[in-house]
């Protein structure tokens, strides 16, 4: 075994006793925790000091709408069905009644992928949980086949482009 190696091992021990001694640390009772609401609102006055100092720096119009979208308050998951279910329009269409979600694309080259509930689809591929097969890929929405009605849908996108 070179000298390399026998660092390398010993530097590995290091980490994995360490990491279970903070383990079993962490087991133990601690009658010193900050309740969580109060870390909250510290989190939370921090995040406002931040952000008051970032909008204060000179930035260019790019970094300004990066900096806007990061502090807009997050949405609902997009991956997921609304807790309070759907309107009626949402209803009426097929995707929502399998619970798709078109919620990006992305171009490599000459290929387009669609991003539908988190995971990623090229044309011709057929969705696991309904067995439509895509059939194209826009920015607007994907364009899906559905063999057990023999129609054609659209399955529009519904990311958050603002």
């Amino acid at each position: 075994m070179t000298v390399r190696e026998k660092i390398l091992l010993a530097l590995m021990g290091l980490a994995v006793a360490g990491g279970g001694l903070r383990f079993g640390l962490s087991m133990l009772p601690s009658s010193a925790e900050a309740p969580q609401e109060d870390t909250l609102r510290q989190a939370r006055a921090v995040a406002g000091e931040v952000s008051a100092r970032l909008q204060a720096l000179p930035l260019s119009e790019g970094q300004r709408y990066v900096l806007a979208s990061a502090l807009r308050p997050a949405t609902r998951n997009p991956f997921t069905l609304p807790e309070s279910g759907l309107s009626s329009s949402e209803q009426a269409s097929p995707g929502a009644a399998s619970g798709l979600v078109y919620s990006g694309y992305v171009q490599v080259g000459k290929e387009t992928l669609a991003i539908i509930g988190g995971l990623e689809y090229g044309v011709g591929d057929t969705l696991p949980n309904t067995g439509d097969v895509i059939r194209s890929i826009g920015s607007d929405g994907i364009l899906l086949y559905s063999p057990s009605r023999n129609a054609e849908w659209t399955l529009p996108y519904t990311g958050d482009d603002m």
